[in-house]
């Protein structure tokens, strides 16, 4: 397999006066060329801001699960679909925020 994206974003700052956190989308995706396949892992956390470490980051009820996408695509239009899954994720990640923070 072959790497095709590794990316992390901040989506949102969640200020916090005695604790400010970021919550932050990642994804890495593999292209399987065997199969002609993108393998794509999706995930969503909250950490600290001034701790970046995985052990400051935690993932509340509230967001999406992780997630593992397989889509069939050629070779040369992994790397786009990757992105547009990724920026999808994003969006995704954001609304759950945003319902969460109407909810409460």
């Amino acid at each position: 397999m072959r790497k095709v994206l590794s990316i992390s974003e901040i989506v949102q700052d969640l200020d916090r006066e005695t604790e400010p956190r970021e919550l932050c989308a990642a994804a890495e995706a593999d292209y399987d060329e065997a199969h002609s396949q993108l393998v794509m892992n999706l995930d969503a956390f909250v950490r600290q801001v001034h701790h970046a470490s995985a052990d400051e980051c935690t993932r509340p009820a509230w967001l999406p699960k992780p997630q593992t996408l397989h889509e069939g695509v050629a070779d040369d239009e992994a790397s786009e679909l990757a992105r547009d899954i990724f920026h999808r994720w994003t969006r995704k990640v954001r609304e759950a925020s945003t319902a969460h923070t109407q909810a409460g």
